[in-house]
């Protein structure tokens, strides 16, 4: 985990990429099939009790699990092209939220958990690195209001 400035986030060359998160040490299952969660609230559809993805976001995120599934509460899983993504928010609060951004055709995960005006990203695959989509890139500017714009579709 390390928190850095978004503009730095966002915009880091892919062959550029520090590793910021250590790979897990073992083997862990695939992906599951996200198809059946789409449209829906995590908590309601009980995507995070899939043990595969339970247990790879535990190895991603150590002590910051249990913070991502508080921040995550709000959020519907969509697809957006190649990626299966959820924008979530702590109810009740304007300053706690996170991204969980997977890309199935890569085995791979990435998230965001946004606190206090710091933005820590959790790389699975610390050289991979997944593109925002463009609601993530407007949900991150509302995080941190200097953070450039997405160009326009």
């Amino acid at each position: 985990m390390l928190a850095l400035p978004l503009a730095l986030l966002l915009f880091a060359a892919p062959g550029d990429a520090t590793p910021r998160t250590p790979a897990p040490s073992v083997y862990v299952s695939p992906l599951p099939d996200f198809q059946k969660h789409l449209g829906k609230r995590p908590k309601d559809s009980g995507l995070f009790r899939e043990k595969a993805l339970e247990v790879r976001l535990q190895n991603l995120l150590g002590t910051r699990y249990e913070t991502f599934l508080a921040n995550s509460e709000s959020g519907t899983l969509k697809r957006d092209g190649a990626l299966v993504t959820l924008i979530g928010s702590r109810p009740g609060t304007d300053n706690e939220a996170a991204v969980l951004v997977a890309w199935p055709a890569k085995d791979a995960l990435t998230v965001y958990l946004y606190s206090k005006g710091t933005v820590e990203e959790h790389r699975e695959k610390p050289n991979l690195f997944i593109p925002p989509s463009r609601d993530i890139l407007l949900t991150m500017q509302k995080w941190i209001p200097q953070a450039p714009t997405p160009a326009p579709k």
